[in-house]
């Protein structure tokens, strides 16, 4: 109980006194403003809100420079032609390795093979391309050993 019991009783819906509107709150903090100049900068940038008139206020859009967009493109083309990125030096550490071996001519194999079955010789009988693992992997090892 109150010490003084002559206190009024509160109003149904009656704002609190010791409360703020939310909004207000939040607009002393990010802005430090009470609104007024928020408003004037709105209309003097056209058809936008107050909140954007003080976000374009606060970080000085207006003094910005209006070939941005080139320099930016610019400064990334320069920075794409110098190096490759950070993935692709880490998944292409290796230079790309020539192909090597055999190529197969499919007309001619084909031509073999149907031979060899007129003949009732196996698919493998003749000059077969055979394929040799190259071995030069970190794991080409790994499963020898049993």
């Amino acid at each position: 109980m109150p010490p003084d019991f002559s206190l009024r009783p509160p109003a149904p819906g009656a704002p609190r006194p010791q409360d703020t509107q939310p909004g207000t709150t939040a607009q002393q903090a990010m802005f430090g403003s009470d609104g007024e100049t928020i408003a004037s900068t709105a209309s003097s940038l056209g058809n936008v809100s107050p909140g954007e008139a003080a976000l374009l206020t606060q970080t000085g859009a207006a003094n910005a420079s209006p070939d941005i967009r080139a320099t930016v493109d610019n400064e990334t083309r320069t920075l794409d032609t110098k190096s490759p990125s950070f993935t692709d030096q880490v998944l292409f550490w290796k230079e790309p390795v020539p192909v090597s071996g055999t190529m197969v001519d499919a007309p001619a194999e084909q031509k073999r093979i149907q031979e060899n079955a007129a003949q009732g010789n196996p698919v493998t009988y003749g000059n077969t391309p055979i394929i040799e693992p190259r071995g030069d992997s970190w794991y080409s090892g790994l499963f020898n050993w049993f």
